[in-house]
């Protein structure tokens, strides 16, 4: 009969892999704020996509969790899940509250993504602050740059910050070159 390893073993092993996802995901973010910086990004964030490294729906909300200061704060690394979507949801909390939800084991390793998208909803740093109802307000802007040369990297920056700032589902940008 051979070696028969025990369950504690097995689970030992498997769960310290599997927190090296989290630890994973939050440095690729890094990663890609940082490059996110530079003046060839939309290249580089074109080719990411289409040599399926990694999708741009997927770099955005990477992006989103490498904004999140809570998120990037390696004392919380082993306190996350290890889900980059689920990540995502939770970086649109207020850090100040997304700090308390940890602290207080609200938020943990096995926060799923329906629980993620509820305390998203409930702690956005989006939401209002009124009980009035809001309406949708659109907001469009036109900047004519006198070089062609670089624009495209200067409108990704640009187009990034307000996805991260006004996610994903709120903003939209067409270049005419």
């Amino acid at each position: 009969m051979g070696n028969l390893t025990t369950v504690d073993e097995a689970i030992k092993e498997i769960s310290l892999s599997w927190r090296k996802t989290t630890q994973a995901i939050i440095e690729t973010a890094k990663v890609l704020k940082k490059y996110q910086l530079e003046s060839n990004w939309s290249e580089i964030q074109a080719k990411l996509d289409s040599e399926n490294v990694i999708k741009i729906s997927v770099q955005k909300f990477l992006l989103g969790i490498g904004n999140n200061p809570v998120l990037m704060n390696e004392q919380n690394y082993q306190k996350l899940p290890p889900h980059y979507n689920t990540l995502y949801h939770l970086s649109t909390i207020k850090s100040d509250k997304l700090e308390k939800l940890i602290d207080k084991d609200e938020v943990n390793i096995s926060t799923d993504l329906s629980d993620a998208r509820e305390l998203a909803i409930k702690f956005s740093e989006k939401k209002k602050k009124t009980s009035v109802a809001t309406t949708k307000s659109k907001v469009t802007f036109t900047i004519d740059l006198f070089s062609v040369s670089g624009a495209k990297t200067k409108a990704n920056r640009i187009y990034n910050e307000l996805v991260a700032e006004f996610g994903d589902d709120a903003v939209s940008m067409k270049i005419d070159l």
